[in-house]
């Protein structure tokens, strides 16, 4: 995710429209890998998806989340993060129960979702 935001803010486009496929806009991370991977893996990637986090939310151009379906866990943070949020017909889910269960997940995320304040604009 790191990478392409990297191409997104190169890109000539002056806006980044997330959407996900079928009726899932994002189920989060991979949380049978992260757990499986052990210290070691949690280590190296909780660092590298606050990063990720970080620069979606520090994109100098409008982010949109076109929520097709349910946004779970990381995916409902990643939908928070986007300036707008609409949601495609239907229904869907949209939620964060990793945190129930006491799975790590980095800080910089939870910033994007709170509101930016009116002395400091989220984007120039």
């Amino acid at each position: 995710m790191e990478a392409a935001l990297a191409a997104e803010a190169a890109a000539p486009e002056r806006a980044l429209v997330l959407t996900g496929s079928g009726s899932i806009f994002c189920a989060g991370v991979d949380l049978k890998r992260l757990l499986s991977g052990g210290p070691d893996y949690v280590a190296a990637f909780l660092p590298a998806l606050d990063r990720a986090f970080e620069r979606l939310f520090f994109l100098e151009k409008p982010v949109v989340a076109a929520i097709n379906g349910h946004a779970i866990a990381g995916g409902a943070v990643l939908a928070l993060a986007a300036e707008r949020r609409v949601l495609a017909r239907g229904r869907a889910l949209m939620g964060t129960p990793e945190l129930r269960v006491g799975v790590p997940f980095p800080c910089s995320p939870w910033r994007s979702c709170a509101p930016p304040s009116a002395n400091a604009p989220r984007r120039n």
